[in-house]
């Protein structure tokens, strides 16, 4: 069935992955393909690009023993129709698969939120890349009704035109500028916790740490978008992700395959380090932080077993609290009666 789709692995990719040592990520996929049951596998990786084998070939280097943590290497996309692989996005997340797409073409970013579209009342897009005005030209995107709130991360303000950030459900409290990202990196966690689809255009990382058609001096570093990519693996709520924007040659520089490996290598990582703290809300502790003078407090949470924090926000629709993600900064800004810039905003539109 997923022939339908998709092109199998190569000669080459599977020889790669057969050959590669014990306890390697490229040994476990090599395993994952010679299972039937394909489509309930908790990650897929599918590939639309020219150097999909000199990625895979990157995969023996890294090991995966004990993580705990299901992954397959699907193949390749057979159309180079951006809706074509719709059915089957829409099939992996339905049988709880994080698609995770890696893809030349932004379009498969469409792609996949037309995916949650047809399946979730609201979602959560977010995309990194260094110039905010590159969703304006996703008209498709901004169309969709059950598109509940667009982010953006690591953006370049001096590429950003504030008109942009007036972008139709812009979510600015998810939102980070590199700039913001530099001041305290931390605050990138509890921005991605409840992101359900995300796209990273390589774009955002410096043209020294990936040297691709992209010029830009500024950006991410190496590190730090392996750290992100670690975050987003540890998010609960997200359901597909797409990596792009590495360019269209035939073949990359070593060091961009491995970053880009590498990238994929920490978001499962991050699955494998999940806690699913709100499943067990009794296992939370609670802080009470009162207003200055009012008769008020605010409620935050901590969870002992991860150390990340919520704090409670009034739901508009119903009488129960939303619990929305924070950092321990913010929690002891507000012992001091100081609210972050991000919940002020959270707070005004609850």
């Amino acid at each position: 069935m997923l022939n339908n789709w998709l092109k199998p692995l190569t000669a080459n990719a599977l020889s790669s992955y057969k050959n590669a040592k014990e306890n390697s990520l490229a040994k476990h996929l090599y395993n994952s393909a010679k299972k039937s049951e394909q489509i309930d596998q908790q990650v897929a990786l599918i590939f639309s690009c020219e150097q999909a084998d000199q990625i895979r070939n990157s995969f023996s280097e890294f090991e995966f023993k004990g993580s705990g943590i299901n992954v397959i290497d699907l193949g390749d996309i057979r159309n180079k129709d951006f809706s074509f692989p719709i059915p089957l996005l829409k099939e992996l997340i339905e049988n709880n698969s994080i698609p995770f797409i890696i893809a030349d073409s932004i379009e498969y970013s469409i792609s996949l939120s037309k995916t949650l579209e047809s399946l979730y009342k609201g979602f959560q897009f977010s995309i990194a890349t260094d110039q905010i005005r590159k969703i304006i030209d996703f008209e498709d995107l901004l169309k969709l009704e059950n598109l509940k709130a667009i982010s953006g991360i690591a953006f370049q303000k001096h590429f950003s035109n504030p008109n942009y950030l007036k972008i139709p459900r812009w979510n600015e409290s998810s939102s980070l500028s590199l700039g913001q990202i530099r001041d305290d990196f931390r605050e990138l966690e509890p921005a991605l916790r409840n992101i359900n689809a995300f796209s990273f255009d390589i774009s955002c990382i410096r043209h020294s740490d990936f040297s691709s058609s992209n010029q830009n001096p500024c950006g991410l570093f190496a590190e730090e978008a392996c750290q992100l990519f670690n975050y987003l693996g540890m998010a609960e709520q997200i359901k597909g992700i797409h990596l792009h924007g590495f360019g269209k040659a035939d073949h990359l520089p070593n060091s961009n395959v491995k970053l880009l490996a590498t990238m994929i290598w920490y978001f499962l990582d991050g699955l494998a380090k999940r806690k699913h703290d709100l499943d067990n809300q009794q296992d939370l502790i609670q802080y009470l932080v009162p207003l200055n003078d009012k008769d008020e407090a605010l409620s935050f949470w901590k969870s002992p077993s991860s150390n990340r924090w919520w704090v409670e926000v009034p739901n508009p629709v119903s009488d129960k609290k939303d619990f929305i993600p924070c950092t321990e900064n913010e929690y002891k800004l507000a012992c001091k009666d100081v609210i972050s810039d991000r919940l002020f905003n959270i707070f005004n539109s609850a």
